[in-house]
């Protein structure tokens, strides 16, 4: 997927199996703040900014 840009996407499983690859809205985002209670979004958003500001450079 990196070779097309994509560099965020979800993943749905069910069991073993990948049941479907998500790349316009990938929601895992909020089962993981529910679960774990950090927010991984603001430190995946930070890392997607910085790689785009150094590419600008």
């Amino acid at each position: 997927m990196k070779k097309v840009g994509i560099v965020l996407a979800g993943v749905d499983l069910i069991g073993s199996k990948v049941s479907e690859i998500n790349i316009t809205s990938p929601t895992g985002f909020l089962s993981y703040q529910k679960l774990a209670g950090d927010n991984l979004a603001v430190d995946v958003l930070e890392t997607i900014e910085r790689n785009v500001l150094r590419r600008k450079r």
